[in-house]
């Protein structure tokens, strides 16, 4: 599908998710709808149910891999070198690639230059040479969407603002070890005190990863959303159908904030809160002491030798699809090592 309007992505921009819900219940009024997201997709998707609170459609959420917060997320990312030189520069060049084919080509030549939601200063062979996301979004994101900096479009884009606002059942899966969304931005206390959302953690799962097997690879996470959603469409069935309009509004708390004051994303402290975690079975359990404090301490900006070891060590225990390639590439040195040493010993 080609675009026609001088608009990419965003990770502020929400009304996306409000169109397609809103065609879907008109085409299908009576089906219980719920929502997913992966990554940035989940921050934009949170945001969503935020910001329309008790008036949301959907029945209830799953988020998965959130930034939460795209600031500090950010800038946790681009302190270190795996960061910013490998994970920051291959989303970067896939969104280039993005705007190159569908976006700038010969049917829509000068779309963006001519934006008038941009002022008409973008400029193709900047956006075409930025390194990383950083880079990207200064030269053409921030610009679309009206933003007078990349950092207040990361600021106001981020969904975590909008944790106590939600108003339908809520699963929130991350990772402690996730090497793109920190877990330092997951805001554990504005999620323990909306009784309508369930934070799971885990360890060495990786960002959107949870592999299970080293040689054919599956997810495992998808089990226990499905079950989360499965539950919760169960839940709103069986209710009688004079209370069905009620089902979000149900839980105790107080109101949420106004949203058209606030602007900066609230302070939490990870290390002092609990946590619920989902093992590799799939099994949900409660910690009460320190659960999200192992893998969040400060992220040095040097790349030191022994940084390197840890990395190495820690990619050899993980669930994420790096891991499991690591662990291959790994198996298959040691044979080729083990075939080099057997032809030596002939020869001789």
């Amino acid at each position: 599908m080609e675009i026609t309007t001088p608009q990419l992505y965003s990770g502020a921009w929400t009304n996306d998710v409000r169109w397609i819900v809103d065609h879907i219940t008109e085409e299908f009024p009576l089906a219980p709808l719920v929502g997913i997201g992966f990554s940035l997709g989940a921050n934009i998707l949170v945001k969503a149910i935020g910001e329309d609170g008790p008036n949301c459609k959907l029945k209830a959420c799953v988020s998965v891999s959130n930034p939460y917060d795209l600031n500090l997320g950010l800038s946790v990312l681009h302190s270190t070198w795996i960061g910013k030189n490998i994970y920051s520069k291959a989303m970067t060049k896939g969104l280039i690639g993005v705007f190159e084919r569908l976006a700038y080509n010969r049917l829509h030549v000068g779309i963006f230059e001519k934006s008038k939601s941009s002022g008409g200063n973008i400029c193709p062979q900047t956006v075409k040479s930025s390194k990383d996301l950083l880079q990207f979004d200064e030269a053409i994101t921030r610009r679309i969407f009206g933003f007078r900096s990349a950092s207040e479009y990361y600021r106001m884009g981020s969904c975590s603002q909008f944790i106590a606002d939600i108003r339908i059942p809520t699963l929130m899966l991350s990772d402690t070890t996730d090497p793109v969304a920190t877990a330092r931005a997951i805001p554990v206390d504005d999620i323990l005190a909306n009784p309508y959302v369930v934070l799971a953690t885990t360890e060495r799962g990786g960002h959107i990863g949870w592999f299970e097997g080293n040689f054919a690879p599956k997810r495992w996470c998808s089990q226990p959303v499905a079950e989360f959603l499965k539950s919760m469409i169960d839940a709103y069935e069986s209710l009688p159908k004079e209370t069905k309009n009620d089902f979000v509004r149900q839980a105790q708390f107080k109101n949420g904030r106004n949203l058209d004051n606030v602007k900066h994303p609230i302070p939490f402290h990870p290390h002092s809160s609990p946590a619920i975690r989902v093992n590799s079975r799939g099994k949900v359990t409660v910690n009460v002491a320190t659960s999200t404090e192992a893998d969040i301490s400060k992220t040095s900006t040097r790349w030191h030798l022994f940084d390197k070891a840890k990395f190495l060590a820690r990619l050899l225990r993980s669930d994420s699809i790096e891991g499991v390639r690591f662990r291959r590439l790994m198996l298959a040195v040691v044979a080729v090592c083990m075939a080099g040493t057997a032809i030596r010993r002939r020869k001789k």
